[in-house]
């Protein structure tokens, strides 16, 4: 009973530290910084399809480095269609009337961007990349919570289910049958030798008695 106790427990436990730990990140990735999935293949090899992605929010524009092919990488607007959100290196940038300008190019992209990218439009500079794929990132984290929150209410329901029907134990003492065996069937006598009835008192041959 104490094990079971101990075990549904420890299973709980487990769970509710499974599920914090995923809080914890959330608020620090979702709260702190912002997160996106990298669909695509065009920032190829630095960044695999399906990988996630950390972004810093708080980068000044005019730290973020932008160099061909080692360039800092931001995920910004895209200047042609606002609610897409782009994740590609900067190559270039220049200031004009206090406002900092960019030129972006995907890795695996054979030409630059034909647009200029202002800083207002950066979300921010990538600072983390997972290329676990995202999909079995999220199912590893719901395998992990789900056994463990399966194993903890099983044993709960199990521990519930020994208290409603507990063992019955008999404290009366096993009593063994006592059966004739063949041998003690029949009464030979001690005189002659014959065999008699198991009731026989004299020998029905002798006529001597047997007991």
């Amino acid at each position: 009973m104490n094990k079971l106790a101990g075990l549904a427990v420890a299973s709980f436990l487990a769970c509710t530290a499974l599920i914090s730990i995923w809080m914890v990140s959330y608020v620090q990735v979702r709260v702190l910084n912002k997160a996106f999935f990298m669909w695509s293949g065009s920032m190829r090899p630095a960044i695999l399809e399906g990988s996630f992605v950390v972004v810093q929010t708080r980068e000044a524009p005019a730290d973020i480095v932008a160099e061909y092919g080692t360039g800092d990488i931001i995920a910004f607007h895209n200047p042609t269609d606002f609610d897409v959100i782009v994740i590609y290196r900067t190559i270039d940038k220049e200031q004009s009337d206090g406002t900092w300008y960019f030129r972006t190019k995907g890795d695996a992209n054979n030409s630059p961007d034909y647009w200029r990218v202002p800083s207002s439009y950066i979300v921010g500079k990538v600072i983390a990349v997972n290329s676990f794929p995202a999909i079995v990132y999220f199912m590893s984290i719901f395998w992990f919570a789900g056994i463990a929150g399966l194993a903890s209410v099983s044993a709960v329901l199990f521990l519930m289910a020994r208290e409603r029907h507990p063992k019955q134990e008999t404290t009366e003492p096993l009593r063994r049958e006592l059966r004739p065996t063949p041998q003690s069937a029949r009464l030979f006598c001690r005189y002659c030798g014959a065999e008699n009835k198991s009731d026989a008192v004299f020998c029905e041959r002798c006529g001597k008695k047997i007991v």
